[in-house]
């Protein structure tokens, strides 16, 4: 019986030490403005700047936009 209890209680063990290696890591996400860095994309840089992201295990990416007419460039090599 204790050896039974000794396998299960390793099983578990080894489980929860799965899940929470896989839980650790960061979700890279790249994120592209409409325009440049003006003060209305300061809803999207200030929680990049204070960590809020980071925080939440997102490595938070926040590029300049170029306007509309790049949008159909990137959009044909594959960028969006």
């Amino acid at each position: 019986m204790t050896k039974r209890l000794l396998l299960k209680t390793t099983a578990a063990l080894l489980a929860t030490a799965a899940l929470g290696a896989a839980h650790a890591q960061n979700t890279p996400i790249k994120f592209q403005l409409d325009w440049r860095f003006e003060g209305p994309a300061a809803l999207f840089l200030t929680p990049v700047a204070k960590g809020y992201f980071k925080a939440n295990k997102l490595d938070v990416t926040v590029d300049a936009g170029n306007g509309s007419g790049r949008c159909s460039d990137a959009r044909g090599l594959g960028h969006l």
